[in-house]
């Protein structure tokens, strides 16, 4: 892990763009600094320089953030870009290949969003609503590219999609090696460029990078024939900064086909998402063109950044599809039930994927001196035990390192059922950094962040008062009292989640229409 916040990594890459070419390197239409942004990203996040505990006032660690932020206020100094920018929407882009569209849109999968199990099988709460929704009017199909076998039966069962040859001619060989040497050149100026203003980065271009630039180009063979075969007025898909979704991206823009990743919540700094700071014109092709949205202040974090002055990529509020229908399970439901009815105050707690950000002392302490009539919903993080990256606790985990010390809680429904179906037996959530505290507002639900890296991200939540933050164990318990005491914070919330189904037709057509 790294102790560098997405907040100082993501400032960090907004300056190096302001401050070196990094959009001078290009393979046959294609700018390689992307693929570099999310690689380096990857780099920095594992390097872990640190291993004392008061990592915060490590003087190594505090001149390296100082050094960034001074960089980062100088570049804006005079210069308030949120208030610059239109944030209507604007004319979105359409299919223009040159096939006639045998589908309206078609929407890409991975095994491992399909983590909420119903009665009829797994489901992927992002983008299977949205399936469903616009299977309703339009011609749709689910695809995957076959990686994992579990997790099946499907709710929405996937064509699945085999890595298939693609001739020497339409792609060859050598483009491997000059987007790797292209990249190897940008990384040598990012180095030099660290060395000068004294931030002790060093990119490494050894195997790793060129494993991940073979990764996109296999990626992009296979999409390319898929997508050629299949085509498409439009392709819907979340996370795009993994290999499989950029090499789908690239085929996708190449062949006209418009590009949407299904967001969610989105805070003030996300590398993959927040300052973008110097899009060429016409825009980057392994990035996707539309960014779907829950709502406006999401919209604003990313439009406020990286659009300002270039318009190829798009942020628009669709809003969020409600997967109320698939999650009717009345034993569940009738025990939160009793727990609501029985406690006081319940709280839930969403626990990040990665382990140190997980169950740490100051939130077990809260759980285990908080008032006999409260009551703790635990809930881990969908993805927790998936990988190594993703090293959270699983349900089992959680019982095993506190069940025999704590009785006032329960993590298994509560991390089965989908969060909508929990936040309405709730008088308070925590978390560490987690979006959930976006959605918690849309049921009036206040949150409290017991990460000190959630300042950064959440800044203006937290300076408004709608969301507070907590470093200890007694700030967290005191949070909980003061919040329920006092009904003054819910004046200042303004709803983040628009669930309109007007919103999403409308999204919908203004793409495939």
């Amino acid at each position: 892990m790294s102790f560098f916040s997405e907040a100082q990594i993501t400032k960090y890459l907004y300056c190096l763009e302001k401050l070196t070419p990094v959009n001078s390197y290009i393979v046959q239409g294609l700018h390689v600094w992307p693929i570099l942004r999310i690689y380096l990203t990857t780099q920095i996040k594992k390097v872990d320089w640190f291993t004392d505990e008061k990592l915060l006032e490590n003087p190594t660690w505090i001149r390296i953030d100082e050094k960034i932020e001074h960089l980062f206020t100088q570049i804006n100094k005079g210069n308030d870009v949120k208030t610059e920018i239109d944030l209507e929407q604007v004319s979105l882009p359409k299919y223009s290949g040159n096939q006639s569209p045998i589908f309206d849109c078609l929407f890409f999968s991975r095994h491992d969003e399909h983590y909420l199990r119903t009665e009829e099988g797994w489901f992927a709460p992002i983008l299977d609503s949205w399936l469903n929704f616009a299977d309703k009017r339009w011609n749709v199909q689910k695809f995957e590219h076959i990686q994992s076998l579990d997790r099946m039966p499907r709710v929405n069962p996937p064509v699945f999609v085999i890595d298939q040859s693609f001739s020497e001619k339409s792609h060859p060989e050598n483009k491997h090696n000059l987007i790797v040497n292209d990249l190897i050149k940008l990384t040598d100026v990012i180095n030099n460029f660290n060395k000068k203003v004294a931030i002790p980065f060093k990119i490494d271009h050894g195997n790793n990078l060129d494993i991940f630039v073979h990764a996109i180009l296999n990626n992009y063979n296979w999409a390319f024939q898929f997508l050629h075969q299949n085509p498409c007025k439009a392709l819907m898909l979340t996370t795009w900064y993994h290999s499989i979704a950029m090499g789908l991206i690239w085929a996708a823009n190449d062949l006209g086909i418009p590009t949407i990743d299904l967001q969610h919540g989105c805070g003030e700094y996300q590398v993959a998402y927040t300052h973008w700071g110097n899009i060429p014109r016409g825009g980057y092709k392994i990035v996707p063109r539309i960014f779907n949205v829950w709502g406006k202040t999401s919209k604003e974090n990313m439009l406020s950044w990286h659009l300002a002055q270039e318009r190829s990529h798009h942020v628009v509020v669709g809003g969020k599809v409600s997967i109320d229908a698939y999650f009717q399970k009345e034993q569940e439901i009738g025990f939160l039930e009793t727990i609501r009815r029985d406690y006081q105050t319940v709280v839930l707690v969403t626990l990040s994927s990665i382990a140190c950000y997980s169950l740490t002392s100051e939130l077990l302490g809260a759980i285990k001196r908080s008032p006999k009539d409260w009551f703790w919903l635990i809930r881990c993080h969908p993805m927790a035990g998936s990988s190594s990256t993703h090293d959270g606790p699983t349900p089992e985990n959680v019982n095993r390192l506190i069940s025999s010390n704590f009785t006032r809680y329960e993590v298994n429904v509560s991390s089965q059922l989908p969060i909508e179906k929990i936040f309405p037996f709730c008088d308070h959530h925590i978390t560490h950094t987690s979006s959930a505290a976006i959605e918690a507002l849309g049921y009036n639900i206040p949150s409290t962040m017991i990460n000190v890296m959630a300042k950064y991200s959440y800044r203006q939540m937290i300076n408004s008062g709608i969301i507070k933050l907590a470093m200890n164990s007694d700030e967290i318990i005191d949070s909980i009292k003061k919040i329920k005491a006092n009904d003054e914070w819910k004046s200042k919330i303004r709803k983040e989640i628009v669930n309109s189904k007007d919103q999403h037709r409308s999204f919908l057509n203004s793409i495939i229409s």
